[in-house]
């Protein structure tokens, strides 16, 4: 290990065996490994061998006032100041940009009108391509002016035939054209074809553009580039708590902790998210006996195996772990919180938006739904981000122009104004996706731009405002563990704070706006790792791809260099897609619905399909932010005992906000409750029979199928109703009989 403080970040990598021939009793082999990858954070830093910053040593109590921080942390001033500055910046750009589209006249219109009315018209007419007569009706194939087939011209205009074949030599190169080929010659260097690229400045000019209000801020950001070194994985699959325990013990003897052998206290560890909430878990319960080295889980063992291994000693067990300091994947953050936004508006508007992008079939909408491609996801991100945000800007704009005095006309923009517009509206439909906009989507762009910068004030600004849709929704891996990783933030002694945020934000290139999370990196390792594997690895080729794969990433660079020709397995670092029509596309679909057009008018909750959604969705930010107050209390009333027994979760009963009525059903519904609370329910509807004989008799017949099959619990419970309901009727029968013998 190199001198100076390391992050260590792992990752599961596996390869399964390819077949090409089907046989009898086949089976195929499948390689599971857990890859470890060292960052260098340079010589010069020496924290990790200071006694004092250990974690067990500085993890102190916290105190009543950060406890409160802790629980609304979305609203310290510190995090609203850097969630807003972001904010304002892209606001003030889209009000520029929706008030230059607007055409003043009799009505103040833009192209997505135009859009739309072209849309309504398409309903009706097509058009005539011979003589561009636009009024044909929809029903009839011949154009009434010039008497032409109107869909053989619709085609003959696009280049293709009756048949669909291209019919144009220059429409055919586009369609069919080759790729360049290039010829290398090794003997001769005057032959060697090079490839035209963009400058690396070009590059990161171009690249730059979308960060380039938050680059002056980024004095610390991770210009300096990391240098990266792989070493032996472990041979476990992290899913499990024994494995963890392995990982982190393989760990500690590469990292040269103190507790095996080595000079460093403490060493900051990165994993993704089901490892992260395995380890911290463990961090509490797993002690180590000094006597013979066994690794233990929760004070209960430790005494059984005092008083079985050791008799007649008092063993002082240590705690085994307690010199990581575990620090989430920011990648693997980023990639879940794009995961929550969509499940979060999938059936308020997101369904639509995947529609309008040509997810239409069953499997396409699955896999747009479960984000199984981020960057897909990202895109769609980026895409409602930009269209939803111009289109809550249009009535502000147009009511504004709309004024004689309006600032507006003159070019004056103000963001505070239009955000205090949005704070009056009384229309659910805008209200929602106002906050769903400006207080989670761009939640995850502040994130990303966090992490991509290197400055760590965004990063955690976007992460505490986004966090409460973990807690709103049904997201219990990443709730675990955004409430684990603030809670040691705010224990964690200030000195370490710089180096820890490090990991967060790795760079290999020095690029200030190509910080990516030490998780991601690793993936990309163990991509190019698996370059050098056969078809079938085994633990050999393992150890020497790993721990020769410095050596091997140089030699591969330096032959493609030579050959000068560009490594096709290597990340291109492309551009962001230009967006500009698929905003366009779902602004027109929105504008057609008058979904966010009157703001100021009250209307019912639906959603952009005209579905109903639940009463109450429309408070869903401050109904998350009371659950996630619950879930730090429950976090920590949790700590205090997470130490006596084994690793588990917090005890949090979870009740999500619905987003219709049929989820809250859904979740309602008896059937789908515990047995816990089936149990209360019919002990409740028990205690509430009149007659003193039935309610003994039923007791009775509770106590002897209490401890059955939910199926049942269930049947009984369904037949105590009708008798409650039943037993109900009769005595507010008998109330009646007796009030009209009185009169």
């Amino acid at each position: 290990m190199p001198d100076g403080d390391i992050i260590v970040a792992f990752d599961n990598n596996q390869v399964l065996q390819r077949r090409w021939k089907v046989r009898l009793k086949t089976e195929v082999k499948c390689n599971i490994v857990t890859v470890i990858a060292v960052f260098h954070l340079g010589e010069e830093s020496l924290l990790q061998i200071c006694p004092s910053l250990k974690p067990s040593e500085g993890n102190m109590s916290l105190t009543d006032e950060q406890i409160n921080t802790i629980k609304y942390l979305d609203q310290d001033p510190g995090v609203k100041q850097a969630h807003y500055k972001h904010l304002h910046s892209f606001l003030q750009k889209e009000i520029n940009a929706v008030l230059e589209e607007q055409v003043i006249g009799d009505v103040i219109t833009d192209h997505i009108d135009d859009a739309v009315s072209a849309q309504d018209r398409a309903k009706h007419y097509k058009k005539c391509y011979n003589c561009h007569f636009d009024e044909v009706p929809i029903t009839k194939h011949n154009c009434p002016m010039c008497k032409s087939n109107v869909t053989k011209g619709k085609m003959q205009s696009m280049g293709f035939d009756d048949q669909g074949n291209s019919i144009s030599s220059n429409m055919s190169k586009a369609v069919s054209q080759r790729p360049e080929e290039y010829r290398i010659s090794l003997d001769d260097k005057s032959h060697i074809s090079r490839r035209s690229y963009q400058t690396s400045s070009q590059k990161m000019k171009q690249g730059t553009s979308q960060y380039e209000d938050l680059i002056d801020d980024s004095v610390k950001g991770p210009l300096k580039p990391h240098k990266i070194l792989v070493r032996e994985p472990v041979y476990v699959n992290p899913c499990s708590y024994d494995a963890v325990c392995t990982v982190l013990r393989s760990i500690g003897h590469k990292a040269g902790v103190k507790q095996y052998g080595g000079d460093r206290d403490w060493v900051i560890v990165v994993c993704d998210g089901i490892p992260y909430t395995l380890c911290h878990r463990i961090q509490y319960a797993a002690h180590l006996c000094p006597k013979c080295d066994t690794t233990l889980l929760g004070h209960e063992e430790c005494a059984k195996h005092n008083n079985t291994s050791h008799p007649n000693e008092n063993i002082q067990f240590v705690q085994e772990f307690d010199w990581a300091i575990l620090q989430p994947g920011s990648g693997h953050i980023e990639m879940n919180m794009v995961k929550g936004i969509v499940e979060l508006g999938w059936d308020v508007f997101w369904k639509d938006l995947a529609i309008c992008m040509n997810f239409r079939s069953e499997t396409a909408l699955l896999f747009c739904k479960k984000v199984s491609d981020h960057h897909k996801g990202w895109t769609l991100c980026r895409i409602a981000r930009e269209a939803i945000t111009k289109e809550l800007i249009l009535p502000y704009v147009r009511q504004e122009l709309g004024k004689d005095d309006s600032p507006l006309k003159s070019g004056k923009v103000s963001v505070a104004e239009f955000l205090k517009f949005v704070m009056n509206a009384t229309d659910p439909n805008y209200s929602f996706l106002a906050d769903f906009t400006f207080e989670f989507l761009d939640a995850i762009f502040a994130y990303r731009a966090g992490v991509r910068c290197g400055i760590p004030k965004l990063r955690a600004a976007g992460r505490a405002k986004f966090a409460k849709v973990w807690c709103g929704r049904v997201h219990p891996i990443y709730r675990e563990l955004e409430a684990a990783d603030t809670i040691a933030h705010f224990r964690m002694p200030e000195q370490i704070v710089d180096t820890v945020s490090q990991s967060a934000s790795i760079t290999i290139s020095g690029d200030p706006v190509k910080g990516e999370g030490a998780d991601f990196r690793l993936e990309e390792i163990n991509k190019q790792v698996q370059h050098w594997l056969p078809n079938i690895p085994s633990t050999a080729d393992w150890k020497i791809a790993c721990c020769n794969f410095d050596k091997l990433s140089t030699l591969r660079t330096t032959v493609f260099e030579q050959m000068g020709v560009s490594d096709a397995k290597r990340r291109s670092g492309a551009l962001p897609q230009d967006i500009t029509k698929e905003v366009a596309a779902f602004r027109t679909v929105l504008r057609a619905a008058n979904y966010l057009s009157d703001p100021n008018t009250p209307k019912e909750h639906v959603s952009l399909g005209r579905k109903p959604l639940d009463k109450d969705l429309v408070r869903f930010c401050e109904q998350s932010r009371q659950k996630r107050a619950l879930y730090i209390d429950a976090y920590l009333a949790h700590e205090n005992i997470a130490g006596m027994s084994k690793p588990r979760a917090p005890a949090f009963r979870e009740v999500p906000v619905f987003i219709n009525a049929e989820e809250r059903e859904k979740y309602t519904a008896i059937e789908n409750k515990p047995i816990s609370e089936i149990k209360l329910l019919v002990e409740s509807n028990i205690a509430s029979v009149h007659d003193e004989i039935t309610r003994e008799a039923l007791y009775e017949t509770w106590r002897e199928i209490s401890r059955g099959k939910k199926s049942v619990l269930l049947d009984f419970f369904y037949e105590l109703q009708e008798y409650v309901c039943q037993d109900e009727s009769d005595v507010h029968s008998e109330n009646e009989l007796e009030r009209q013998d009185e009169d």
